[in-house]
């Protein structure tokens, strides 16, 4: 017996008016067949709420007659919609798929870069300012000025600095708003240290770039940020 078969003889099964044999290739069915036999459970939940109803023998025969043939259509909805799920999943999943394959020829095969975020290069010279030891003090000539953005900074520094990993710190009002860590290499014979700072979210105004070689006390510098609006 086929499950189209099957869906079909389910309502005749539960009210008992099946052939013997009818019944038995049934439930063979029902035994090796999943969806079919969910199907047959969901039937007989239906069954149960509707066995409230009057017998089908009390009503007209008009009424008995509606009755089956709405209950038998809304099985055979049902059971398409099962079975078509299935045939669905797999076609969503081929296109998915496809697209990933495709994102993944264009990155690695065509060398196409992934947008990333921005960050402009800024330079700032430290070389000659006088250095700050401690957000207390005052000593300092004008404060450099630096855009409220993200940035790639290029700090030149003094000689004294030495080629290494470097600790790179913005402090405004002795709150400490961003962190990064750089590099200094010696170019042209001068040390120069780049590090990426995100400042876009640092309110404008007097803030202190501190520096330091990790484990080294901060040097800091005096700096104003301005907004870029």
């Amino acid at each position: 017996m086929t499950r189209k078969e099957v869906i079909g003889r389910m309502t005749d099964h539960s009210e008992g008016v099946l052939a013997s044999f009818e019944a038995r290739e049934l439930r063979a069915h029902l035994a090796t067949c999943d969806v079919c036999h969910t199907n047959f459970g969901q039937s007989r939940q239906l069954n149960t709420p509707l066995g409230k109803i009057p017998e089908t023998s009390q009503l007209p025969v008009k009424g008995n007659l509606e009755l089956s043939a709405a209950f038998r259509g809304e099985q055979s909805q049902s059971s398409k919609s099962l079975l078509r799920d299935p045939r669905e999943m797999v076609a969503i999943t081929l296109r998915v798929a496809v697209l990933v394959g495709m994102i993944w020829f264009l990155v690695v095969w065509t060398g196409i870069a992934v947008p990333t975020q921005r960050y402009p290069e800024y330079a700032v010279d430290f070389s000659r300012q006088a250095l700050l030891r401690g957000a207390s003090s005052l000593s300092s000539p004008l404060p450099t000025v630096i855009p409220r953005t993200r940035l790639d900074l290029a700090i030149h520094l003094d000689l004294q600095n030495q080629p290494g990993p470097y600790d790179v710190i913005l402090v405004q009002d002795g709150m400490r708003y961003a962190f990064a860590l750089g590099t200094t290499k010696l170019e042209n014979h001068e040390p120069i240290l780049r590090a990426k700072l995100d400042l876009s979210h640092v309110p404008a105004g007097e803030s202190q770039l501190g520096i330091r070689p990790p484990g080294w006390e901060w040097r800091y510098y005096k700096v104003i940020l301005k907004s870029t609006d």
